[in-house]
């Protein structure tokens, strides 16, 4: 695993093998500006209720994604997104308004193509279907850009599709 390097901040873990990089930032106390840390459900509640629905739909496509990947021993996605999503224990993170992507074998996730494209330029991008697209260059070789975590934009049949990419493309 490579770990992350600052100046990132977000939730979950430093070392985590899967990675969703977000363009916006919630308001709250949970989070440190100069850290990734770790956070329970309660602080998602919160984040949630400060912040509005649209991140409620964040963290609940987060967890649907990895649920979908690998139910683990969790017998539904909400389980998953109470007892795991971006906790102490867990291997992923969600960096939040980034200036720079890392470089790693890790699995890695942009929200919106916009937002990719401050990062890398369109030939760089292979799109594998109308949504999801996969970074060609050889330091980013399981990098994709998603739409944003929105029901709207990446309802349950994407994320399953999505999830059946990732298993095939990251072997993970």
């Amino acid at each position: 695993m490579t770990p992350l390097k600052t100046p990132h901040t977000g939730f979950g873990a430093t070392d985590g093998t899967f990675t969703v990089y977000c363009a916006n930032t919630p308001s709250t106390t949970a989070l440190d500006p100069h850290k990734i840390t770790p956070i329970c459900y309660q602080d998602i509640e919160q984040i949630n209720s400060d912040n509005g629905n649209g991140w409620r739909k964040i963290f609940n496509v987060y967890a649907k994604i990895l649920f979908e990947i690998n139910s683990m021993t969790f017998k539904d996605w909400q389980s998953l997104r109470n007892e795991y999503l971006l906790q102490t224990h867990c291997a992923h993170s969600l960096i939040l308004n980034p200036i720079d992507i890392t470089k790693t074998q890790n699995v890695q996730l942009i929200m919106g193509k916009g937002f990719a494209l401050s990062f890398f330029d369109e030939p760089d991008i292979q799109w594998i279907t109308p949504k999801i697209a996969h970074v060609k260059l050889a330091d980013y070789p399981n990098t994709f850009i998603t739409p944003y975590f929105d029901y709207r934009q990446f309802n349950n049949a994407d994320i399953t599709e999505f999830a059946n990419i990732i298993k095939n493309i990251a072997k993970f």
